[in-house]
């Protein structure tokens, strides 16, 4: 790719992105591309903007490349009610930890004699006719598998990135002068990133060109996925499919990031060179680290805008105004975020999430599933029936969570959250398997009923 391609696309000003962007779900009668000089290949402009959909949509790659130069996953509060806040914090020296949650199958009838087939579960919440209601023909266990990887110099090569209220399993690659190389990302749409120009002062990628290809369609290429530079293992099996190609090959785009000390920004192209959509980041200084402050997006013509909040020890307390979350040096102990309503008993026990099911990624309805391409929507867009719950975490001398506690802000509303967690420890001290036991209520009674199980397959250096 020739350096006139980022001249092109970064001559396209802010003001000229914005009102020629192009909505991802049509194509642009008129796209924006300026004439290249003789001599100059562009990439050519074809069918590949109308193949844009709802789920080939741009996204900013800018807090992708944060996580992989900060090295961890943390939590934060907009992450699944069911994802334990510490799923990735191991002791000692890590090579890997591979991390399987587990869903229960809908049960029949309970011990207590009631209809126990109103519990909504990851697997059934995807099937509109909902739970078997028998246990002699269960759903089968839903799962998802997510793997935090380092190479020999403690860089991460794989791991999940949460965004959009989704988990997004991330392959990354490094070049040999240590530089991000390429991405690959697994969700419904197997998205690739080759990075192609560098800033020359801090070696961060300026120029990117991405292609998307339906995984449903190229199953066999999410499951063997490369690593490497998008374009060295294409869905089509070669490495010489040319950009702009909508055929086999998916959609591709390209992508500007500018670095501006205390700013980002990031704008997506069409092979045409039509503007797709701006992301512009605003950080504060603290504690000699740049902490994200505020999230600017423009996207299909709609603007959003995020705020970020933290406390004195760096953990993240507040996104927009739905999300909030106090903190114990870097353990949280109280959290505030939407959530369903408070079911009836004809539809649903309280305390199940079918905003988690969204954003740990639906199943088909029956299938046994391994959540290596997993996406959702934000909790607060699942459903218009959510209010804000408040919900406390109980932490125990091993700095282990025993208890999940959540309610509505509006008394009125009633309902409750009650989950408490058992755990198996490896030889090392950290825990490998969490049980999760819902405390039902029905009337004046308490029934336990198995929640969520998550396990950890940790792989230590030296052993």
């Amino acid at each position: 790719m020739s350096r006139f391609v980022f001249a092109l696309l970064a001559a396209l000003s802010f003001s000229s992105v914005v009102s020629a962007q192009t909505a991802p779900g049509a194509a642009s009668s008129q796209p924006v591309s300026p004439a290249a000089p003789a001599g100059e290949a562009v990439p050519p402009s074809d069918s590949s903007a109308a193949r844009v959909t709802s789920s080939v949509r741009p996204f900013p790659l800018v807090p992708i490349l944060e996580t992989i130069l900060a090295g961890e996953i943390s939590w934060r509060p907009d992450w699944p009610v069911e994802v334990p806040p510490d799923l990735f914090a191991v002791s000692g020296e890590v090579r890997s930890v591979t991390v399987t949650l587990e869903f229960p199958a809908a049960a029949g009838t309970d011990s207590a004699g009631a209809d126990s087939s109103d519990s909504v579960s990851a697997a059934d919440a995807s099937n509109p006719a909902g739970s078997p209601d028998s246990a002699a023909s269960p759903e089968p266990v839903t799962r998802f598998e997510y793997a935090l990887i380092r190479d020999g110099d403690g860089r991460l090569t794989d791991f999940p990135f949460f965004m959009d209220g989704g988990f997004f399993q991330t392959g990354v690659s490094y070049d040999e002068q240590g530089r991000i190389a390429g991405l690959t990302i697994l969700a419904p749409v197997l998205w690739r990133v080759e990075f192609m120009e560098y800033d020359e002062g801090t070696g961060l990628p300026v120029l990117a060109r991405i292609n998307a290809v339906d995984s449903a369609v190229n199953a066999d290429a999410a499951d063997t996925a490369d690593t490497g530079a998008p374009g060295t293992n294409t869905a089509a099996g070669s490495d010489t499919d040319a950009p702009g190609d909508a055929g086999s090959d998916g959609v591709w785009f390209f992508a500007a990031l500018e670095y501006r000390g205390l700013s980002t920004s990031e704008t997506w192209y069409d092979p045409a060179g039509t503007g797709l959509a701006v992301y512009n980041h605003r950080y504060d200084p603290r504690d000699g680290k740049k902490r994200l402050a505020e999230s600017v997006d423009f996207l299909a013509g709609e603007s959003r805008t995020e705020e970020y909040h933290y406390d004195s020890w760096g953990n993240l307390t507040g996104i927009g105004g739905a999300y909030s979350a106090v903190y114990r040096e870097n353990r949280p102990q109280y959290w505030r975020r939407p959530f369903p309503l408070p079911p009836t008993a004809e539809t649903a026990v309280v305390g199940d999430s079918a905003a988690t099911d969204a954003a740990l990624g639906n199943a088909a309805a029956g299938n046994t599933t391994t959540g290596d391409a997993v996406s959702g929507n934000a909790a607060e867009d699942v459903s218009s029936g959510e209010i804000p719950w408040r919900f406390i975490f109980q932490w125990d001398e091993r700095r282990l969570v025993t208890r999940l506690l959540g309610y509505p802000e509006d008394e009125n509303a009633g309902g409750e959250w009650d989950a408490r967690y058992d755990y198996t420890p490896d030889d090392s001290g950290n825990w490998k398997e969490r049980r999760e036991i819902r405390m039902i209520h029905r009337g004046d009674y308490l029934f336990p009923r198995s929640g969520v199980l998550v396990s950890r397959e940790i792989d230590y250096q030296g052993q």
